[in-house]
């Protein structure tokens, strides 16, 4: 669930693989920081191989520690509440004139004076600082228009066979079966490894190895 000015929104997905996708992105490598490393100097060879044995090592204590802390729940929105399916390209050719919307897609720096940047499929994936304003500026606009729907539906960014939710804060949402995420629950284990083989995320050998190996 995440405060976006006075809109609470809750982040959710059809299917557990889904949220597994969204949450282990956090984890993935970054090429930018491993850039950085490789550019230092006076630095024997062996050292370099030991730290980045620690740092995977690290890596990977840190993603158990973290799926040991994480909740698996089942939602349901109560009552007849629209939902906007953002990945239409018929919704966001309307959108694309909102005002709100123009501004965000003026200020990103994609467009030019000969060629404006335009709300497509393309531009409401974008990630990074300039797609984060203009998919901002998507909700807001949704959220404020005369329709009051009750959220966004959209494919991930990172898998696009997933579908997520944005529900906003005036929708009623009912919470049930709310169970520990484990590597021994098959349906857990199944949505986390595939999520993890999508984004090349390593993870602990409880979660990969075979369940009666782990134990």
């Amino acid at each position: 669930m995440i405060r976006q000015g006075c809109t609470v929104v809750r982040y959710l997905a059809t299917h557990l693989q889904g949220c597994m996708v969204e949450l282990l992105a956090r984890f993935r490598d970054n090429e930018a920081a491993d850039n950085r490393l490789a550019q230092v100097q006076n630095v024997e060879p062996e050292d370099v191989a030991l730290a980045a044995g620690d740092a995977d090592s690290t890596k990977v204590e840190g993603i158990r520690d973290y799926l040991a802390r994480q909740s698996v729940v089942r939602a349901h929105v109560v009552g007849d509440v629209p939902i906007v399916r953002v990945n239409d390209a018929a919704i966001l050719a309307h959108l694309n004139t909102h005002p709100i919307i123009r501004l965000a897609l003026d200020a990103s720096g994609l467009g030019t004076p000969q060629g404006p940047a335009e709300l497509d499929g393309g531009t409401i994936r974008l990630k990074g600082e300039a797609g984060r304003m203009i998919t901002q500026a998507v909700s807001r606009a949704v959220y404020e228009g005369d329709a009051r729907p009750g959220g966004l539906r959209y494919f991930s960014r990172l898998d696009d066979t997933q579908e997520c939710w944005a529900l906003f804060d005036r929708v009623t949402v009912e919470f049930e079966n709310q169970q520990q995420l484990t590597s021994e629950d098959p349906d857990h284990r199944a949505a986390t490894t595939r999520a993890a083989e999508t984004l090349t995320v390593e993870l602990p050998r409880e979660w990969t190895d075979p369940p009666e190996a782990s134990r």
